[in-house]
């Protein structure tokens, strides 16, 4: 080791041991509290005009909190910590929290006052969610009110839970005990702008007939509940003329290609751009229009487009050479897979176990006799072998899928738009990881729907935090040291890093005598930066302009 290289440790070890020295273990009276997403939470919900508005809704007397506060607190405590309203009335109880938050000193928000709070959002959620558009309208430019539409399920806590029953596990576990909801986001702003739950058992088909009228109604200004006969299962309204478009196209995956809720959202007024299944027909196609794929280099496929003249709905055939070579590469290690656990009998003789599994079941008797095919030689399962065996497995709708379109796009429109629903999945993990929503600890179906709306107006000021700081905010390159141009923060590092910029008090023989804020970062300090714009005089009634 070289001389200064030993002189730069002995360095770094002598002023570890100092740090630590010159640390008071002792307690003292200075506090730290979240005031990034304090301050973010309620100057966005302040913003669109949303706390205006839970400030109206009725209270029990007048001594009672305000709705407006215990909603900043919750979203606050379950964004900094987690959703448990117990623990978030625990937290309420420190005095300084609730000057922060702006809560009277005689102010009691206990677990029964959160839970009420929850209840009430639950029994507004239509008009909470009319509100919200209506801000989101009012202060964001916006030019194309295109919608990505999809459901997931999340885990219900408590078995007194009406709406909870088993169905499909969305995350990949076991059955259990599960609600499930629809979520919507304006995808030229990335902001969700509906939610709503449902049964455990709910189908796909029974999601988009109940949300797509609802949608369509909030988009166009009439309400949620302004188109609600167009609920109805078998259109009776089909003699009706379809209403005049406002340019919205629903974007959603194959849960909602059902012809009726496709006939539902153009009575609505809405295009509607949906994943469908494979069938005989496009395996026609496939083999017939072979030499008719178009390709596209800059998306990665080749699409085969078909539209028909009598309705004017138009289907794209792409395929994809990755998710073929994918599909071939699963099928080779299927084989390999089998290949090994037949050398493995043939080394260590026969084992059932390896073969079949056998559920045993009291009162009966399974009896398997398993036998050896003598012809069957491993050795000629080559590399070309075991290749072209796992391509014709996969069969001719391997590396194919399909999207329709209730209008005609080009093949390269259709699939950037389709790939606009991503955001919405991500809006869904974010619900689920970030805001709160999994697992649901509330039993109700008014406390269901009021927690959903909680979280779906936590993933909102998120949202628009992150659009509004994204002229503002680059991310800088390790490696270069150069800013990334096309960096978007996601809302968990949004999260983390308001949640790290705190307000700390120091206080002298029991008195506060100074405040610092400290942990500030470049995406903090753009977000706050556009906040002091919003809340200048200048500003006014402005709208956010478009960010590209």
């Amino acid at each position: 080791m070289g001389k200064k290289r030993r002189e730069s440790v002995a360095n770094v070890s002598i002023q570890t041991t100092l740090s630590y020295s010159e640390v008071e273990e002792e307690p003292n009276g200075n506090r730290t509290f979240p005031y990034g997403l304090v301050r973010a939470v309620r100057h966005y919900l302040e913003f669109i005009g949303l706390l205006k508005f839970l400030r109206s809704l009725k209270r029990e007397t007048c001594s009672a909190p305000r709705l407006d506060l215990i909603v900043v607190a919750l979203i606050v405590f379950t964004l900094y910590d987690t959703n448990s309203m117990d623990a978030c009335s625990r937290w309420l109880e420190d005095p300084q929290i609730k000057k922060i938050l702006g809560f009277r000193r005689t102010d009691n928000i206990s677990q029964i006052t959160i839970d009420r709070a929850v209840k009430i959002l639950g029994n507004n959620r239509e008009s909470i969610l009319e509100m919200l558009w209506k801000g989101i309208t009012d202060r964001f430019e916006i030019d194309n009110y295109e919608v990505a539409v999809d459901g997931s399920a999340v885990i219900v806590y408590g078995p007194k839970a009406r709406m909870g029953n088993l169905g499909h596990p969305r995350d990949g576990g076991p059955s259990d005990l599960q609600i499930e909801f629809t979520v919507a986001i304006l995808t030229q702003l990335d902001i969700p702008i509906y939610v709503k739950p449902f049964e455990g058992n709910a189908s796909d088909e029974r999601q988009y007939r109940e949300a797509i009228p609802e949608i369509s109604g909030l988009i166009q200004g009439k309400g949620i509940r302004g188109m609600e006969e167009y609920k109805k299962q078998a259109l009776e309204l089909a003699s009706v003329a379809t209403m005049a478009k406002v340019g919205a196209m629903i974007i959603a995956d194959n849960g909602a290609a059902s012809s009726e809720n496709v006939k539902r959202a153009e009575k609505c007024g809405n295009d509607m751009l949906t994943r469908e299944k494979l069938n005989m027909s496009d395996e026609r196609n496939i083999i017939e229009h072979c030499c008719d794929f178009e390709v596209l280099p800059d998306l990665g496929v080749m699409c085969y487009m078909h539209t028909f003249d009598s309705s004017g709905r138009t289907n794209y055939l792409y395929c994809s050479p990755d998710l073929l070579q994918a599909s071939v590469k699963k099928g080779c290690k299927s084989i390999e897979r089998g290949l090994r656990d037949y050398r493995y009998l043939q080394e260590h003789g026969m084992n059932r176990s390896k073969i079949v599994k056998v559920r045993k079941v009291p009162g009966y008797k399974v009896d398997l006799s398993i036998s050896r095919d003598e012809d069957f030689d491993p050795k000629e399962f080559t590399e070309a072998r075991i290749l072209k065996d796992a391509r014709r497995n996969a069969g001719i709708r391997a590396g194919f899928f399909k999207l329709s379109c209730t209008v005609q796009l080009t093949p390269e429109e259709a699939l950037r738009r389709y790939r606009q629903r991503a955001l919405v999945e991500q809006t869904i993990s974010s619900l689920k990881r970030i805001t709160g929503i999994k697992p649901l600890r509330v039993w109700g179906d008014e406390a269901v729907g009021g927690s959903m709306v909680l979280a779906l107006l936590g993933e909102a000021v998120l949202s628009m935090a992150r659009y509004c700081s994204k002229k503002r905010f680059r991310n800088v390159d390790k490696r270069s040291g150069k800013k990334q141009l096309s960096y978007v923060a996601s809302t968990r590092t949004l999260a983390l890093e308001l949640r790290h910029l705190t307000l700390t008090r120091f206080c002298h023989i029991g008195k506060r005598f100074d405040a610092v804020l400290s942990n500030w970062t470049p995406l903090t300090e753009a977000v706050f930066a556009d906040i002091h714009e919003h809340e200048s005089p200048e500003w006014g009634s402005k709208k956010v302009p478009l960010i590209t």
